[in-house]
């Protein structure tokens, strides 16, 4: 794997997801990474109870976007 491919737990901020707030504003939605296998990344809501992941790309895409992104408990 890579420097800049997505490893599990990582958070990162969707280019396109939106997600209400508490006051009523609208913001982008914070993603964790739950899983990377068979060249794609899964992942779902940073605050989901589950580590399910609702949601998946295609690793090269994930790259491409998002692949400087870090892990904040680094």
């Amino acid at each position: 794997m890579g420097d800049h491919e997505p490893k599990r737990g990582q958070e990162f901020t969707h280019l396109s997801f939106r997600r209400q707030l508490p006051d009523g504003t609208n913001a982008l939605a914070v993603m964790k990474v739950t899983a990377v296998r068979r060249g794609e990344v899964f992942y779902t809501y940073a605050d989901s109870p589950t580590n399910k992941g609702d949601c998946r790309m295609p690793i090269e895409n994930w790259v491409k976007r998002y692949g400087t992104a870090v892990n904040p408990s680094e």
